[in-house]
């Protein structure tokens, strides 16, 4: 499994035992030959890769299944561990924490060839969510330019490194 941290602060600023907000996010990358399945976010112009908390009671799979059918209509028939992305940064989200630390655990899923009505949560209405199938160079070129804007939510940074990834090494060894 890739292991990989994200400093998006000073790493010398951060305090691994200050008062830190942990937030974990499970995602899937649903790849077909070269192209992936993502989540088109118009509000910011971001692709995202479907998936999110895991809801109490509900294992991981659950949870990724879930996600999946809501977010981009996936149904989803295998589950792989594939990586495992952590983001630091100074806490800016609200004022009871110094720290933020968001642990993301991706996953290969393989989906039915048929996608579904996705059944999008008031949120991802409102920030214009639709699944779209796009190459990993184009998501890449998409998030970055929405990264040299300003007032983006950290999530893309996370996102656009996890493409880079999948671009280098699971693309690339799928070629050879």
């Amino acid at each position: 499994m890739i292991e990989e941290t994200i400093y998006l602060c000073d790493e010398n600023n951060f305090d691994e035992d200050g008062n830190t907000l942990t937030k974990y996010s499970y995602r899937a990358i649903i790849l077909n030959d070269d192209k992936i399945l993502l989540a088109h976010v118009n509000r910011y112009g971001d692709y995202r890769f479907p998936g999110g908390k895991i809801d109490e009671g509900e294992t991981v799979e659950d949870g990724l299944i879930r996600e999946v059918l809501e977010e981009v209509g996936g149904i989803v028939t295998s589950i792989v561990p594939y990586a495992h992305i952590v983001t630091k940064n100074i806490e800016k989200i609200t004022r009871n924490f110094d720290f933020f630390i968001l642990d993301s655990f991706y996953y290969i899923c393989k989906i039915e060839d048929e996608l579904v009505v996705p059944n999008l949560d008031e949120a991802e209405i409102r920030d214009g969510f639709n699944r779209e199938w796009i190459s990993v160079t184009e998501a890449i070129a998409a998030n970055k330019k929405v990264l040299n804007s300003n007032n983006v939510p950290l999530v893309i940074q996370r996102e656009t490194r996890m493409l880079e990834i999948i671009r280098d090494r699971l693309l690339t060894k799928q070629k050879v």
